[in-house]
């Protein structure tokens, strides 16, 4: 079986999958715009580039492309990522049989920006011949776009826990430190994060720093509510870093705080419980079917500083809550998370969707 990935090849998952499939010896390739373009050497299966003339139209004109490029490599199954862009272009190809892989986005936001994109969603998700989601929350959400009459696969985003572990070494540090990595946008709501450390300060006498990884276009408006709120000397923003970089960062924390206002899952929770720190986490659907309240970390009311700061000081007052919910995280982890079994379940859902159309 010949499988043909359609992806963003930048995109950290996409890559991930790919080399997943790659090193367990699939006939695999990927395909993605030129716009899209992966790091040299990030990908170690086959890449072609489909000829992108930008804008909104560029799935769209990339179609019959595609079509010859399915055709000339005799692929036999195309395993497509994101309802939207890459959706609309399978789906116009007219290729047969397809896995879509629905990520967030693609049926939180982009259907409710307007009707065409609702309609777009609905039409690529009816036309794939199986469907997979990475959470039972994005399903529910898939479900509100279009209904389909058979079931979606559950395909979470995995963690490798041999490469996600705890800190071992770490020092018995007088300097509490919450930390998170994200995107720096409104939906992920950081803001809330900055007020509750702001409410946090004035109960407790250890000192305390926050470190903040990530980019994006609310990194000003976030350094600007620092600086009103003269947290300065607490709260450090530390930049975009490469996902390879991604477990040292959070091993250095004593808890990680994710305030997300939407989330379809939480990678980035299990990437920290996987290295042993207990989170608090808002009670965004893909946030709270992850994080195992009272168990792992602690859920609380999106956009509710006053919890997030009670939960930060119970935690920073109890050391050994923190290693209970720490080793709870990664035990959760590495029952329901791991990355090969994570590949595994998408392969295997490739072989089913194959196997089902074929007949």
């Amino acid at each position: 079986m010949k499988i043909a990935m359609l992806a963003a090849a930048n995109c950290v998952h996409a890559m991930r999958f790919a080399n997943a499939f790659k090193a367990k010896n699939l006939d695999v390739c990927l395909i993605s715009l030129n716009c899209h373009k992966a790091a040299l050497n990030a990908i170690n299966c086959g890449v072609h580039y489909l000829k992108s003339r930008g804008g909104p139209l560029k799935y769209h004109l990339a179609a019959a492309e595609l079509k010859n490029l399915l055709k000339d490599l005799q692929i036999d199954i195309l395993n497509v990522h994101y309802a939207s862009g890459y959706a609309t272009l399978a789906r116009l190809s007219k290729f047969q049989p397809t896995l879509l892989n629905i990520y967030g986005s693609d049926v939180y936001e982009f259907p409710f920006q307007n009707l065409l994109n609702r309609r777009i969603a609905a039409k690529n998700i009816k036309y794939a011949a199986k469907t997979a989601s990475t959470s039972h929350a994005m399903k529910a959400q898939t479900d509100t776009i279009y209904k389909r009459s058979d079931e979606i696969f559950i395909t979470p985003f995995g963690v490798d826990t041999s490469v996600f572990v705890p800190n071992d070494n770490k020092s018995a540090d007088s300097v509490f430190k919450i930390g998170l990595v994200k995107t720096l946008q409104k939906k992920y709501g950081v803001e809330y994060l900055i007020r509750a450390v702001n409410l946090l300060r004035f109960k407790i006498e250890r000192p305390i720093m926050v470190e903040i990884y990530g980019d994006g276009a609310e990194r000003n408006n976030l350094e600007t509510l620092v600086v009103n709120l003269n947290l300065q000397d607490i709260i450090k923003f530390k930049g975009k870093i490469p996902h390879a970089d991604v477990p040292h960062a959070l091993k250095a924390f004593d808890v990680c705080v994710i305030p997300s206002l939407i989330e379809s899952f939480g990678v980035s929770a299990i990437e920290a419980m996987a290295c042993e720190i207990p989170i608090i986490t808002s009670d965004a659907p893909g946030l709270k079917e992850v994080n195992l309240n009272n168990v792992t970390g602690f859920v609380v009311l999106r956009e509710d500083c006053s919890a997030i700061a009670d939960k930060l000081h119970e935690l920073l007052e109890n050391k050994s809550l923190r290693s209970e919910m720490g080793n709870a995280g990664r035990k959760h982890v590495k029952q329901h998370y791991e990355w090969s079994n994570c590949v595994n379940q998408l392969i295997n859902c490739i072989n089913i969707t194959y196997k089902n159309y074929s007949k």
